[in-house]
């Protein structure tokens, strides 16, 4: 178990590594397998996913994936590009 911060009540959040990594690694995979797809609504899905892992996943686990980061980069980028933003 990790400590990582306070949570909005000021109660401490411990989170199961294991259990963390698991659910980031569902969430990779979600985003690599949707992330470039052409119909918006399964880049959806990606950024969706992208969301819940930047929320819930210990910032550790976040910066030991540096293709993670890239993947995560690259299709924020095109979604602002073909979004004109």
């Amino acid at each position: 178990m990790v400590n990582i911060g306070d949570s909005a009540f000021g109660e401490k959040v411990e989170v199961d590594m294991t259990m963390a990594q698991e659910n980031f690694d569902k969430n990779r995979a979600i985003i690599v397998e949707k992330g470039q797809h052409k119909d918006w609504q399964q880049r959806e899905l990606a950024l969706n996913a992208m969301f819940e892992c930047f929320e819930t996943t210990p910032s550790k686990i976040i910066k030991e994936n540096q293709e993670f980061l890239n993947t995560c980069t690259i299709i924020l980028k095109n979604c602002l590009e073909e979004n004109n933003i």
